[in-house]
């Protein structure tokens, strides 16, 4: 039986600026595909990714629409959780020039852990990384991403170590947000794709 779009895992959308608490919207991550691949922030993106100035680019990135990709919450804290979603999202920040599509194909072809979704950070420097944890059997969301953490350093050892520091280890917090961004080639599992219809 085909699993239907609003069977989807749910989790919340917020306007920008980061410092709005408030969610919008429950949204699913073909949503948040068809935004960042569509081109939806594309000019947003460019001007972030041009921008020369430090302060103006971190102006332009915290002011970018953002969802949690690990719930929903009724407030963007932690005892604001309403229901987690069953995903987590690894950030990995400030790669090395050419470590991007290297990263992003053992990402795609890890054995253990089947890639959800996929796409460049708003800097352009970095990946965003979702796939589905086991919460039912390990219900601490901060112990699954440790977990996730001490896979890839154990698995790809030139790649995530401490001294290239490319894990950002904030996202142990599950109200972590993560911001919209522009990447026509993001990855989705063909599965959403294949059961929209």
């Amino acid at each position: 039986m085909k699993k239907g779009k609003n069977t989807y895992p749910k989790f919340s959308f917020f306007d920008g600026p980061i410092t709005n608490p408030l969610p919008r919207s429950l949204v699913t991550i073909v949503d948040v595909y068809r935004g960042i691949s569509a081109g939806y922030y594309m000019d947003l993106i460019k001007k972030l990714r041009s921008a020369t100035n430090q302060d103006k680019r971190k102006q332009i990135k915290q002011g970018l629409d953002y969802v949690t990709f690990a719930g929903s919450f009724a407030k963007r804290e932690k005892s604001g959780l309403v229901k987690p979603s069953g995903y987590c999202c690894i950030d990995l920040d400030h790669l090395a020039p050419g470590n991007l599509e290297k990263i992003k194909k053992i990402l795609l072809q890890d054995p253990m852990f089947e890639t959800q979704l996929l796409f460049t950070s708003p800097s352009g420097e970095g990946l965003k990384w979702i796939i589905e944890v086991d919460l039912i059997s390990y219900p601490d969301y901060e112990l699954n991403f440790r977990g996730l953490v001490g896979y890839l350093k154990h698995n790809y050892p030139e790649f995530f170590n401490v001294e290239t520091n490319y894990i950002d280890e904030t996202g142990k917090d599950i109200s972590r947000a993560c911001f919209m961004s522009w990447d026509p080639s993001a990855f989705i599992n063909p599965k959403y794709l294949n059961n929209e219809n």
